[in-house]
């Protein structure tokens, strides 16, 4: 029999691969329009460097080749919808996507130095608490539009199918306890 654990892993994989995809009709929509607009290109960044620190993660602690995997696929994805994004950026958030732009590539930075500089064991375990508060302040980022929501009273650009995706993917990536011997 299959544990549950296992179970809720391989969801977990395939949730993420959907929480990869779910920008697309974002993007689509930017490309038509030819700007940006009111859409937050936070999320997305927030993907990369979340990604960034479990494939560090994975490859601190070995033998967690899915995870690593998994984790590239999705900054691939992600460093494209951004590509795209910044290309069609307002002028009067220009500042604010170069600053968040900057901000990631630091933050990626640091857990390149954490991995080489660390010892295996003390690597990892940076690596993954700072994963895990990335992938909180991730799964907030949707919500980085939650005042423009409540002023123009409409969810217009609340992008819903990340928002969607980054739940299931946190209800899937809990892993139930193991049953005690």
């Amino acid at each position: 029999m299959v544990a549950a654990a296992t179970v809720f892993g391989i969801l977990g994989i395939c949730v993420a691969l959907i929480l990869f995809l779910s920008p697309i009709p974002t993007i689509r929509r930017v490309l038509r329009d030819r700007t940006s607009s009111s859409f937050s290109q936070l999320p997305f960044v927030m993907q990369i460097v979340e990604s960034s620190y479990w494939s560090l993660w994975a490859i601190a602690v070995g033998e967690r080749l899915e995870m690593l995997v998994n984790n590239i696929i999705g900054i691939t994805f992600m460093a494209t919808y951004v590509i795209i994004f910044s290309c069609y950026v307002p002028q009067e958030k220009k500042r604010t996507t170069t600053l968040h732009l900057l901000v990631s590539v630091i933050l990626v930075a640091s857990g390149f130095i954490i991995l080489f500089a660390f010892e295996k064991e003390t690597a990892s375990l940076i690596l993954s608490v700072a994963a895990v508060v990335l992938n909180i302040v991730k799964y907030a980022s949707p919500l980085s539009v939650a005042r423009m929501v409540i002023q123009t009273q409409s969810v217009e650009f609340l992008p819903l199918p990340l928002t969607t995706a980054c739940l299931l993917c946190s209800i899937f990536w809990v892993r139930p306890p193991s049953p005690l011997a």
